[in-house]
This record gives C-alpha cells, structure tokens and sequence, in this order.
C-alpha cells in the first residue's frame, strides 16, 4: 500500500504494541555489538512473559508460511459455478504461474456478503457450496497440495444472529470439524488466550495470526502476525 494508506490503517487498527523496527548496524565492525543488543532483548523479552515454549513447535508451518493470500472462495479459478465445482488446481496453479505459489490462504467467504440478512459469520462458511462437508473436501484438497487453510474471525460481527456457544468455542468446533489450520483475527491488535484454549480443550492445535501483530506476552500462544510497519 501506499504510505498514506498503510499509516491509515495502522491509525485503525489497536495494535497490542507498537511494531518494533530495528536499523542495522552502520558499518561491519559496528554488527556484533547490533547483534549482541538484539540477542540480549530478546532474552529480557522471553524472562518479562514467563516465555515457556513448545507452542512453536507444535505448529512449526507457521514459521515458513511465507506466502499467505486473502482470497474470497467465489473467486472464479476457486470455484466454477456452472459446474457447480471447486477448482483448487486450478486456484493454485494460476498462482504458481504469477507469482510461485503459495505456503497456506486465508479463506473468507464473509466479504462483501455479511451483513444483508441476519446470518453471522459462522453461517457463511456453513452456506459455502457443499456446506461444511464441501469445506471439509476443499481444504484436503489444499492440504494434499501442501497449502495450509486460515479462516478469518470478525470481533465486530455482533449485529448478527448469536452461537449457542461463544465465538472461540465456535471457531474451535468447526476449524477441527473442516481441518482447517487456524484463523486471522480481523482488526484484532492481539487475539485472547481463550481461543487458544478451546481449541486445547478439543485436542486440536491452531495457529493464531492477530492483524495487528499480537504481543510479547501473546508468544506464549500465537505464533503469527500481519507486519505492519511504520515508514
């Protein structure tokens, strides 16, 4: 984006800190001691949070998720609608061709349609073609391909018909119910423990991705981000 709308966005979006950026050292004889100050706040930062490990690597692919892109499942290579047929294949192999592939998608059928009944965002997955089986089908099929599958959560979607569950509840049910992989927290600056717990208390592992980039205390549970910078 452009820099007036990337700082737009950062002015709309609670970020759980501010993004930490870093130059580099000014010559070759200054890179230890640049080298020696990053590694010795890192090791503030992990003793500050109680920093415990194993979330990392429980979901290693998160570390090499390289290529992630917001996609809408009617895109017409995702989905032909006269066959009435997802073209996964087809999806990534036009991507592969423009721009090498892609490591896992974030798939959000909620855009531009929430909003115009009273279906919630849930709702709009469960209404997918083939329903949350169709889903289920669709995200093997990108899993055979070695693409992971991220769903979006929206925590301003509340204007709409209520779960009988809460949300991370919800969330948790249906990504082990589909295979997906985890989700991205839309507009979150940090995404609460709790979604990492339900999903725990089911035996199904998540990768958490808050836009906003999540927080130091948050690497205890999440282990991805949006990167949002400053310019």
């Amino acid at each position: 984006p452009k820099r007036s709308t990337m700082s737009a966005l950062l002015q709309t979006l609670t970020l759980a800190q501010p993004p930490r950026q870093y130059a580099g050292p000014t010559s070759s004889s200054q890179q230890p001691v640049w080298l020696a100050g990053l590694k010795a706040e890192r090791e503030q930062v992990l003793k500050k949070i109680n920093f415990t490990g194993g979330v990392f690597d429980e979901i290693p692919w998160t570390q090499t998720s390289w290529m992630q892109p917001q996609m809408h499942p009617y895109d017409r290579f995702f989905y032909d609608p006269v066959a009435g047929e997802y073209t996964v294949s087809k999806y990534l192999e036009d991507l592969q061709t423009r721009y090498g592939g892609i490591d896992s998608l974030l798939m959000w059928p909620t855009y531009t349609n929430i909003g115009i009944d009273d279906r919630n965002q849930f709702d709009f997955f469960r209404t997918m073609p083939g329903g949350l089986d169709g889903v289920k089908r669709v995200t093997a099929e990108l899993h055979a391909a070695g693409v992971h599958v991220l769903w979006p959560y929206n925590p301003w979607d509340t204007g709409t018909r209520r779960e009988p569950q809460d949300d991370a509840i919800t969330l948790a049910d249906m990504l082990k119910w589909t295979g997906g992989d985890g989700f991205n927290g839309d507009t979150m600056g940090n995404i609460p423990v709790e979604f990492w717990h339900a999903a725990s208390a089911i035996n199904y592992t998540i990768a958490l991705e808050p836009e906003g980039g999540g927080s130091d205390e948050s690497l205890n549970w999440d282990t991805m981000g949006w990167g949002y910078w400053k310019y």
